[in-house]
């Protein structure tokens, strides 16, 4: 559900200067990005070796990607 109230706050933003208007930037998501995320974006995650929900703020997620990129290239130094 929290996932769902974020997409829909870009709803503005995609009615800002378009001329759309809030129902229909609502059915385009629930239409095509919705559907395309579940059948290929939430299955792939398993491979992930990170996943940034987006939901945070934006300087936690740049802190986890640096922190993992920080562990995984000690890592990689140590296995050479």
């Amino acid at each position: 559900m929290l996932r769902m109230m974020f997409a829909f706050a870009a709803v503005p933003s995609g009615c800002r200067g378009t001329g759309r208007t809030a129902q229909s930037v609502i059915a385009q998501f629930k239409q095509t990005v919705q559907p395309m995320a579940a059948l290929h974006v939430r299955p792939t995650s398993k491979y992930a070796d990170l996943i940034l929900s987006g939901e945070q703020p934006l300087s936690r997620s740049v802190h986890a990607v640096l922190r993992h990129v920080r562990r995984n290239s000690a890592a990689q130094v140590m296995l050479s």
